[in-house]
């Protein structure tokens, strides 16, 4: 006999990616010093999204996507990854 264990449903189960590989492609190569003003944090908060695995709060995670300009949607989520990452790229672009 085969036992299963039920696993409960969560958000990094749902993602291709994790909300944490997705803060990650957002440093784009920035400290996190820089990031965490840019977003408003206090540097404590955004390792601990890094190093411990703690998820950002909703406010965060909408006050993330306006600085970056992303969707809630994809940050959260992974979904239009595709859209999401031409107008990230093309933000880049824009600011060099």
């Amino acid at each position: 006999m085969t036992e299963t264990k039920e696993t409960s449903l969560s958000l990094q189960e749902t993602a291709k990616e994790s909300i944490r590989e997705r803060l990650e492609f957002l440093l784009r190569g920035r400290s996190k010093s820089n990031v965490a003003r840019a977003w408003g944090l206090p540097f404590s908060t955004l390792s601990n999204y890094f190093e411990k695995g703690a998820m950002p709060s909703l406010l965060v995670a909408m006050q993330i996507a306006k600085a970056e300009g992303v969707s809630i949607d994809w940050l959260v989520y992974g979904s239009n990854v595709t859209k999401e990452l031409q107008q990230a790229q093309q933000a880049q672009q824009a600011q060099q």
